[in-house]
């Protein structure tokens, strides 16, 4: 389950409410447009988290390096070639059925960002679409919705965020 949304609108602030972390450790969050990387997250006994590179390697890293690799201000324009960094571990509110997917925000200030999240939208079996309150969708999550609804994507959820 992919959670999508315009870049600022606080999809790692959900994922990490969903996981039951009290911490951004493991979806880093940052004033600017953080996400540079897709995150999969996973219910497992032991916590891991395993980085997958484009060249096809991978490296096992701990919860604290996280954000070296996913975030815009650590691996800008994600120059590190990340294809996606794979975090495991007993997360009190994630169904063991479910993998939960953190993207980088559509329309960001970061063109690269729209590329990486377009290519995996079709690899999701369900989206949870975040919007704000202030605005519920404008026209670019319109747009992101239409990208959904070509990779036919049939189960979308939407989450309000920001309604204080």
């Amino acid at each position: 389950m992919a959670v999508l949304g315009k870049a600022k609108r606080g999809k790692s602030t959900l994922i990490n409410a969903l996981l039951g972390r009290r911490d951004d450790e493991v979806a880093p969050i940052d004033k600017l447009p953080a996400s540079s990387a897709i995150t999969r997250f996973a219910w497992a006994e032991e916590e891991r988290a395993v980085v997958s590179f484009r060249d096809d390697c991978r490296e096992p890293i701990p919860f604290a390096r996280i954000r070296e690799f996913v975030t815009e201000e650590l691996n800008r324009e994600n120059h590190k070639d990340v294809a996606v960094v794979d975090v495991v571990g007993s997360f009190e509110n994630l169904d063991p059925d479910v993998v939960l997917v953190d993207t980088p925000g559509a329309s960001s200030i970061h063109e690269h960002h729209d590329a990486l999240l377009h290519a995996f939208i079709p690899q999701a079996d369900a989206v949870i679409l975040l919007v704000t309150a202030r605005m519920p969708l404008d026209q670019d999550e319109l747009e992101l919705l239409r990208h959904v609804k070509k990779s036919d994507i049939r189960k979308i959820f939407f989450a309000v965020n920001k309604v204080d």
